[in-house]
């Protein structure tokens, strides 16, 4: 009988949701189903106290497995006190999952996100760990405060979780951006960056510019930070007299922020629920060019490359082109005003948005070539099963 590779999955509910406007979980989900090729998956949803969402037992592993922790509070010395602890070789919980994974026989780790760093220490100790470190959220003020003093706390909090003895072998970031807050965290981990890709199944290339009435603003647009943004182009265009000819069509499966519902009652913001149940690609190819407006973004804006998978020309803002090193592949705007004037202009230069289009197409098949991800991610996860654990203290688990 062949030696049966064993991998361990661990993440809270949440990174495994099936909402089909949750990014993260797409990715989450579509790189269990390659690892699944090569391994036995064992799922452990790490539930923080409180959470209340399902069990995701739409995730097809060969066993599902639950904890709950106990909710950290979240006061800044609460914070320092188990980032000492860690520095000094706490692995809470370390003994308990021990034991819950004895039976298991499973070789290497696979963790989601920033947001249990401090819990995923036992997973740590125990296996060797390849660790997404998805996106640091704790850049938004809407998620923590950016005040000086915040800041210097969660500058010494990433410095002593950097001293600690259980470290993940590998750790993995979407772009350079969020592998330097990794490095803050994990400095002994080899780093490796995997971008989000699309899946070429559903994004296939149409061959042709996209071309309609509208432009399309595809994202989450009940969160501030994408909302602000679009509120401000929409202001502008008002301004410069342009609103009844810019036409703006949103698509947000959570719905809308209230800074856009006076844009959605005076008819200059098109909204329809009902668009979340239809093809994306489909209401890109209507679209004479997609605005990614965000005021501040963290990860990467897979609406660009969305854009870019369809040929629709990109208008964005700095914040969200920075995501994806978008360069020349995107019309880039500083502020509101730069959108907007971009805007104006591509209405009527074609050659320019043609050469958007082609440019994207370009970008998301040298850098974002989902093949290449998935083969990435295989390959970090072979290599972390033949490393040793990176903690001198742990013991292996009793199989």
């Amino acid at each position: 009988m062949p030696n049966v590779r064993r991998l361990l999955v661990v993440g809270r509910p949440a990174d495994f949701g099936s909402f089909p406007y949750d990014g993260l979980a797409k990715r989450h989900m579509r790189m269990l189903d390659a690892l699944a090729n090569d391994y036995e998956l064992t799922l452990l949803c790490w539930r923080p106290d409180g959470d209340r969402s399902p069990h995701p037992w739409h995730v097809p592993v060969h066993r599902h497995l639950e904890v709950v922790g106990r909710a950290p509070q979240p006061t800044r010395a609460d914070r320092l006190i188990r980032a000492l602890g860690a520095a000094r070789g706490a692995s809470p919980g370390v003994d308990t999952l021990a034991r819950l994974l004895s039976s298991a026989g499973v070789d290497v780790a696979l963790t989601f996100g920033p947001w249990l760093g401090t819990e995923y220490r036992a997973v740590f100790a125990l296996l060797p760990t390849v660790h997404l470190f998805e996106e640091d959220m704790t850049q938004m003020p809407e998620n923590a405060s950016q005040s000086r003093q915040a800041r210097v706390y969660r500058r010494i909090e990433a410095a002593l979780h950097a001293h600690a003895p259980a470290q993940p072998a590998i750790v993995v970031a979407m772009n350079i951006d969020e592998q330097r807050r990794a490095a803050r965290w994990f400095p002994s981990a080899e780093p490796l960056t995997i971008p989000l890709t699309l899946d070429p199944a559903q994004w296939v290339d149409p061959g042709k510019r996209s071309n309609g009435p509208w432009v399309l603003a595809v994202g989450n647009f009940a969160e501030p930070r994408n909302a602000e943004g679009l509120a401000e182009v929409l202001g502008e265009a008002e301004r410069r007299g342009l609103g009844a000819t810019i036409a703006v069509r949103v698509v947000s499966g959570p719905g809308l922020h209230s800074l856009l519902e006076p844009w959605r009652l005076q008819g200059r913001l098109a909204y329809d629920p009902a668009d979340t149940a239809r093809p994306l690609p489909s209401l890109y190819a209507k679209a004479w060019a997609a605005l990614v407006p965000a005021a501040r973004a963290t990860g990467q804006k897979s609406t660009i490359l969305q854009a870019w998978a369809c040929r629709c020309p990109v208008v964005a803002s700095e914040a969200a082109a920075r995501t994806v090193a978008a360069g020349d592949a995107a019309a880039v705007g500083a502020d509101a005003a730069e959108l907007v004037v971009w805007l104006e202009r591509l209405r009527t230069d074609q050659r320019e948005l043609e050469r958007l289009a082609q440019a994207g197409r370009r970008v998301l098949a040298a850098r974002f070539d989902d093949a290449r991800a998935v083969a990435s991610l295989r390959e970090a996860v072979e290599a972390a099963r033949r490393s040793p654990v990176r903690n001198p203290k742990s013991r292996p688990l009793d199989r």
